[in-house]
């Protein structure tokens, strides 16, 4: 069984429900006193961190960082035998066993001995904020495999030096990854805890479903020599007056983020105050990154204090949940892509007609993971990372997209899907969990020229449809489809000179409406009014505008969003202008209006569209970006209202309050949700690809879209001109947000599979006419 775990892992997520979690920040002291007869360990931790790139290609890490990391560290477990490094990301094992196997070979004795620690459990040492609890769960499971697979260990931590914000879900990701727990010293960095203070040194962290692990938050940097020892130094002291189980870790190492080693004198240091632990009061012992996590007994535990809450960044890190937004949207395809393709060739390998592609899937799946490193996803990295990251993250959409193909034709040559004659047979398939409905559009060639087409189910009834587009006798058509949770349904599709389908839908140029919705488009081109018919309440209190703030971010450029440019304020300038309206869809089951708008130097374009039977409102963008030093956010200024709102973390939900001083720009995954106080109704906002949002009042909600810094040629020794940060993402971006409005809060409504269905929406094939089992 455990093999099979392993092998034939279904995507991982999978195997949780949704976990509601009620984001009350607290800490729970488990003691007020600090046993002083306790003896104190200082674990002495030398580690030497390596960014994959950074302000550097890949080749330069492969060519000059990572030999020489490994070079200086074997010198210095040669010099001293009592000597123990710690080298996290399984990633840069893979390439230290490509570019140099005779090093690779010699390592294996050095991590047999106990000398070099594999740490941190992942393949990368990636952010956790963007990636999904699925690419995350995959993230430990890879890196731990490659350990056991190549070295007989494995790791039980979470190392994070150099990450971004820690999201509420790490610690139950944690948990069910059967991994003890997680240690940085980022937070220090500023945080979005009140006026800075962490809720602890080293405590229990809960996640949004209760479950918990050990918290390492307050490590000192890891480029710290520390020449003159850690006995007598001021910071370890204080930490550990305040540990209540009397040990700390402390980190040494090289400068910077470019691997290397710790200094001579400082490990000679080290070493000489670990031989004088029988006569110290204090001890100091070279050890691993998940040493502490191994020592600490449930009745350790049990002294440490508890925090249940997130552990975000206050301003350094926020830009990075927005720069480069074609990384964020392919990175989301891909990893939906991925899922679909898992999903669909377990299906075809227990119908016995395909097998099942491991291999293929782990390789497409670990070039996606070494891309969200924490300064690739982040958008932190320089122009010539970008360009192979588009073109990576396509390629693995594009390989991950032909397993699907092959496991759901695999299904399909099972299936009957013979036809009448003039027809052509579609089938369906939906990689949801759960029942899903919607208009779903796919491509068809008819066995001639026809004006119009009739779409029926497998019960013989008809369903909203029309064509969309056409070229000969090849179609692109949308109908209204519903199949099973992971099922799949065949479709009939038939020729008919008069479309006679009564239709629930209308448009105009200044107004859409379905069985749910009444959509109106104002003067300036912006959706006015969502008149909710279940409801029978208007959803927005002022139209929804594209706001253009002021960005001046420019020392730590694509990373930060300073507050005092949007957190208080609304924007300089809404996009405005004399709006093109054109009505592009006009059928069945789906209208759509094209609103086309010119401002600044930047173009604007919005397809808002309704489905037949649809609970959404969609609205899919296309901007020619053209405004450096500018930020662009969607408002929703919303008729329910409320000081909190709820918030996806892709694994569980978050709770949060308005714009503090302390904490505004926050991470998301699919949705948003802003409930009226008196739980009667609320709206969700959901995106495709979006990962950053602020909340300005008591019922406004901003979705950041594009992040451009303002220019800077002075910082990190010319860097920027390299890395083209001030002029990030400027040309086209496209990305999609819905509106859906509903009765009770979100805990009682569809959001979650609505979310999942606007990202993983059912997928329509023409299938060759044959019978089947």
């Amino acid at each position: 069984m455990k093999d099979f775990i392993i092998k034939r892992l279904l995507p991982v997520t999978m195997c949780f429900a949704i976990m509601g979690g009620i984001y009350l920040p607290t800490t729970v002291n488990a003691t007020n006193t600090v046993n002083q007869s306790v003896t104190k360990t200082i674990n002495a931790v030398a580690t030497s961190h390596l960014d994959t790139n950074w302000s550097w290609d890949l080749e330069q890490s492969i060519e000059e960082y990572l030999p020489e990391t490994y070079e200086e560290n074997v010198d210095l477990i040669k010099d001293y035998p009592d000597y123990k490094f710690n080298f996290e990301g399984a990633y840069r094992y893979q390439l230290l066993k490509e570019y140099y196997p005779e090093k690779f070979e010699e390592l294996k004795g050095y991590i047999n001995s106990g000398q070099w620690n594999v740490s941190g459990t992942a393949l990368e040492n990636g952010d956790v904020n963007v990636p999904s609890p699925e690419a995350l769960f995959r993230n430990i499971l890879y890196g731990n495999n490659y350990f056991l697979d190549n070295f007989g260990k494995t790791s039980k931590d979470i190392y994070l030096p150099d990450c971004f914000g820690f999201g509420y879900a790490l610690p139950s990701i944690m948990a069910h990854s059967n991994l003890l727990g997680f240690s940085t010293q980022k937070l220090s960095w500023g945080n979005a805890f009140p006026n800075g203070q962490l809720p602890f040194d080293i405590g229990m962290w809960k996640g949004p479903d209760g479950k918990s692990a050990i918290a390492d938050i307050n490590l000192n940097g890891y480029w710290n020599a520390h020449t003159d020892g850690m006995r007598n130094n001021n910071d370890f002291l204080s930490r550990l007056s305040r540990s209540p189980i009397g040990i700390i870790s402390a980190l040494f190492g090289a400068c910077g983020d470019r691997g290397g080693g710790a200094s001579n004198a400082a490990v000679k240091k080290i070493l000489e105050e670990q031989r004088q632990n029988p006569s110290q009061s204090i001890k100091v012992q070279m050890s691993t990154t998940d040493a502490l996590m191994k020592s600490i007994t449930q009745a350790d535990k049990d002294k440490l204090s508890v925090y249940d809450g997130e552990m975000v960044m206050k301003q350094h890190g926020v830009g990075s949940y927005t720069s480069r937004v074609m990384s964020k949207r392919w990175n989301r395809q891909a990893e939906q892509m991925a899922y679909a393709a898992e999903l669909t060739n377990v299906n075809s390998e227990y119908l016995g007609a395909t097998a099942y592609p491991k291999k293929q899937l782990e390789e497409y799946w670990t070039r996606v993971i070494a891309h969200q490193f924490h300064d690739d996803i982040t958008g932190t990295s320089n122009s010539t990372t970008y360009q192979r990251s588009y073109n990576d993250l396509m390629l693995s959409i594009k390989q991950f997209a032909n397993e699907y193909q092959s496991g759901v034709s695999g299904v399909v040559r099972a299936m009957d899907t013979t036809a009448g004659a003039g027809e052509v047979a579609v089938v369906v398939n939906n990689p949801l969990g759960v029942q899903s409905t919607g208009t779903v559009t796919g491509t068809v060639t008819m066995p001639s020229v026809t004006a119009n087409i009739k779409v029926t189910d497998d019960t013989g009834a008809d369903v909203p449809c029309q064509i969309v587009s056409s070229n000969g006798n090849e179609y692109k058509i949308a109908f209204s489809a519903t199949a099973k949770s992971l099922g799949y349904r065949k479709y009939l599709v038939k020729g008919v000179s008069n479309n006679s389908q009564t239709s629930t839908l209308s448009v105009s140029n200044n107004a859409l409406s379905n069985e749910k919705y009444n959509v109106t488009i104002d003067q300036n081109g912006n959706i006015s009014s969502v008149f909710d018919k279940d409801l029978n309440k208007e959803l927005l209190s002022e139209p929804i505008r594209l706001g253009i703030f002021t960005n001046s971010s420019n020392y730590w450029a694509a990373w930060e969003l300073n507050i005092d440019d949007y957190a208080f304020k609304k924007p300089q300038n809404y996009v405005g202008g004399t709006p093109t309206v054109q009505i592009v869809e006009n059928g069945p089951a789906r209208v759509a209006l094209k609103i086309t708008r010119t401002f600044n130097n930047s173009k604007f374009e919005q397809i808002v569209s309704l489905s037949a039977g649809g609970k959404m409102v969609q609205v899919d963008n296309v901007v020619d970006w053209q405004e450096k030093s500018s930020l662009l956010k969607a408002e929703f200024n919303l008729k329910p209202s409320n000081p909190n709102a709820t918030y996806d973390l892709g694994l569980g939900t978050i709770t949060r309050g308005n714009n503090t001083s302390d904490k505004s720009e926050v991470p998301l995954q699919k949705w948003a949700d802003l409930t009226n106080s008196d739980n009667s109704y609320g709206v969700s906002i959901i995106n495709d690809c979006k990962y950053g949002m602020d909340k300005y009042d008591d019922d406004t909600m901003r979705l950041t879209l594009i992040h451009t810094p303002k220019e800077n040629y002075t910082h990190h020794s010319g860097f920027y001109p390299a890395s083209g940060q001030d002029t990030q993402d400027i040309g086209e971006n496209r990305f999609s947000f819905a509106i859906y409005g509903h009765a009770g809060n979100y805990a009682s409504s569809n959001v979650q599979h609505l979310a999942e269905s606007f990202n993983q929406p059912l997928y329509a094939y023409q299938a060759e006419q044959h019978t089947g089992t």
